[in-house]
């Protein structure tokens, strides 16, 4: 709020109405985004024991940001309340294809594998999981951004928003995170003994545990033959 004073009147003008409302709402919403930075950062570092690897997942956001500036830049529409939350929403949203690679990576590595081939193999399986989630939520998001059904007008930003970021940061995902990870993750890493995973069909454990029991009987029927034997003699 300003005070001009000219000619002996005085007045003043500031930001007031809807425009102040929606002013203050940008800045506890933009609080908000780097509260969602920091708590998914936080879960990071303790699903991987690190503070190195989370940089790597984290530095998708940016891209998502990038997606949405593009798509808005596109439809020429303008960013609103809801368009806001949608970009929260990918802070949260937008990690999930990282920390698939990330973790496939280091799971390779914990069988024995160097830095790079462990990233290239994990994205080459995993590339396939990370574009099916990517395409749920897109396709979801649609008719939202589309403003189809009555009221959809209101939040159609947050379909717009979650489209253009995820759809973007979903393509150089797949191409910024093993670069990054090539930078950021340790070179050496403890070699973990992996359990064999139990692939045997049921009727197969039954059949084992019949043939176990059947092997116990006729070890005990030996033994009590060889006493009775024995008390005879």
């Amino acid at each position: 709020m300003e005070i001009d004073r000219k000619n002996g009147i005085e007045w003043f003008y500031g930001v007031a109405g809807m425009a102040e409302y929606f002013q203050d709402s940008f800045k506890y919403l933009f609080v908000a985004l780097i509260v969602s930075v920091f708590l998914v950062f936080m879960v990071m570092a303790s699903q991987f024991e690190s503070y190195r690897e989370p940089f790597i997942v984290l530095f998708t956001i940016p891209l998502a940001i990038i997606g949405v500036v593009g798509i808005y830049a596109a439809t020429g529409r303008t960013i609103d309340m809801a368009g806001l939350i949608g970009l929260i929403m990918l802070a949260g949203i937008v990690v999930n294809n990282g920390i698939v690679l990330v973790d496939a990576a280091n799971q390779n590595r914990d069988r024995g594998m160097d830095k790079i081939t462990a990233i290239v193999n994990a994205g080459r399986t995993r590339m396939r999981p990370v574009l099916m989630t990517a395409l749920t939520t897109i396709l979801s998001m649609i008719p939202l951004a589309l403003k189809l059904g009555e009221g959809s007008e209101i939040w159609s930003g947050m379909g717009t928003s979650v489209i253009g970021g995820l759809t973007l940061s979903t393509f150089f995902t797949l191409f910024f995170v093993p670069i990054m990870y090539t930078f950021f993750a340790p070179k050496v890493r403890e070699v973990q003994e992996f359990e064999k995973e139990d692939t045997r069909s049921l009727a197969e454990i039954h059949q084992e545990e019949a043939m176990a029991r059947a092997r116990a009987e006729a070890e005990a029927a030996a033994e009590a033959q060889a006493a009775a034997a024995q008390n005879q003699n």
